[in-house]
Order: structure tokens, then sequence, then C-alpha cells
């Protein structure tokens, strides 16, 4: 099955914050812990994209793959207003390796998505 991302990557940014700042400011909400599924989803989600709406763009060779504008812009606007959010730590981590990278999909960067991923959504 192929899945699309409808919202902007900034919008899922925001939709994340969102979830940090609430969890903040009530931590026995009771709700809350059916969200942290879809939290864990959809951080894995603003980290590399869907099948139909990529984070990386599409190109010939692997080295070649890199990193969307506007996937880059939201990661930016997160480390620029909310650093301090647990996205934003996370995003902090992984922006620093894809820089590094040059913006690749290289396989370090792929490595940090993918054990993100099974520590903290599952297989």
């Amino acid at each position: 099955m192929d899945g699309g991302l409808t919202i902007s990557p900034r919008q899922l940014a925001k939709r994340l914050v969102f979830w940090d700042h609430f969890g903040e400011a009530y931590p026995d909400f009771k709700s809350l812990r059916g969200e942290a599924i879809n939290y864990g989803w959809e951080t894995s989600v603003l980290l590399t994209g869907l099948d139909n709406t990529p984070a990386f763009d599409w190109a010939s060779s692997a080295e070649d793959t890199r990193l969307n504008t506007e996937w880059k812009q939201a990661y930016e606007w997160i480390m620029e207003n909310h650093r301090e959010t647990r996205v934003g730590s996370l995003i902090e981590e992984y922006y620093l390796i894809l820089k590094e990278e040059d913006f690749r999909r290289t396989q370090r960067v792929q490595d940090f998505s993918t054990n993100w991923y099974r520590e903290n959504v599952g297989d």
C-alpha cells in the first residue's frame, strides 16, 4: 500500500510540537497514551516521508538523493522555534547527521531513522 502525506511537512512538524507541549502541560491526560502510538509513527514520517511523499527527492542513485527543500525547511523551523521539545531534540540530532552527509540519503542517514523507528515504534 502506497501512502501520501496530505499535509505539508511544516504542518506535520507543528502537530508534533503541539503534542510535545500538550504532553508536558497535561502528563496525566489518559487519551495521550493512545496518541503516543500516532506520535511515534508521525515522527517517523517526519524523518523519512511516505512512499508517495518522500522526504528525499528521487534520484538515479542513492548518493544523489537529497533532502527535499520542504522537509529541510520544516526541520529548520523546529530547530529555530521549538528546539526544547522532544521532536526538536530529535530533529536537531538528525539534522546534524544530514548536514555532515551533505543532506544526502546515505546509509548513515537511513540507519538513524530506521533505528529511531525500531526503538520508538516497533518493527
